[in-house]
């Protein structure tokens, strides 16, 4: 069984309960998964633009002290250990409400196309030195 196929199962059990704790206890562990994903996610930065939507809709429900917000700084991005206990601590302090707006985040990403839309690097169109040889010697 794949990783996807273990978060859909996820997704239904979380569906499935009504029970606040047992929900949360779902989340930690669905989003554990997800986060360390590398064939989801497979660079660091970009886990970026799946939190930050999900963080700054979850910031505006989310009861926050004075110049306190959920949305994770840059130098966050290079560890996904940091990711994940930063993730697991909204997780632990977050309400009813809250629970259900990371349980929607967490359920559209795994089930719009089993994987989230990445960007693709452009590939480098600059001349190369072996590939300038090849043109000059004719060699294909």
């Amino acid at each position: 069984m794949n990783e996807v196929d273990i978060l859909k199962r996820n997704i239904q059990n979380i569906a499935k309960t009504n029970d606040v704790e047992y929900k949360r206890t779902l989340l930690y562990s669905g989003y554990t998964t997800l986060l360390l994903s590398t064939r989801l996610f497979k660079l660091n930065i970009d886990l970026k633009d799946f939190l930050t939507p999900l963080l700054t809709g979850l910031e505006k429900e989310y009861p926050l002290r004075k110049n306190q917000t959920l949305v994770l700084k840059d130098y966050v991005y290079k560890s996904r250990s940091l990711i994940i206990s930063r993730i697991i601590r909204i997780i632990q302090n977050a309400d009813a409400h809250s629970l259900s707006i990371l349980e929607n985040g967490y359920s559209s990403l795994i089930l719009q196309d089993n994987k989230p839309v990445l960007k693709k690097k452009a590939k480098n169109n600059r001349p190369n030195a072996v590939d300038e040889l090849f043109e000059r010697f004719d060699r294909k």
